[in-house]
C-alpha cells in the first residue's frame, strides 16, 4: 500500500496535469508542505496561477 509521502506526490502530478501551474499556498514555500490528513485521506491544497485556492484529496487506502 502506497504511504502518505507516495500519495502526495500523486496528488502533485494530478494537480500539475490538470492546471499547469501550481504553487504552495497559505503562506508554505514548498508544494511538499502543503497536505493535511483527516482519517483515511490525505488533501493537498495549492494555488494556481490565477491567485485560486484549489484542494484534491485522495483515500489512503486506494491502490
Amino acid at each position: 500500500m502506497p504511504n502518505r509521502f507516495e500519495k502526495g506526490n500523486l496528488l502533485i502530478r494530478q494537480a500539475y496535469q490538470q492546471h499547469r501551474n501550481i504553487f504552495p499556498c497559505m503562506g508554505k514555500n514548498k508544494l511538499e508542505d502543503c497536505f493535511t490528513t483527516s482519517g483515511n485521506k490525505v488533501y493537498f491544497w495549492f494555488n494556481t496561477k490565477d491567485a485560486n485556492t484549489h484542494m484534491l484529496s485522495m483515500d489512503m487506502s486506494a491502490a
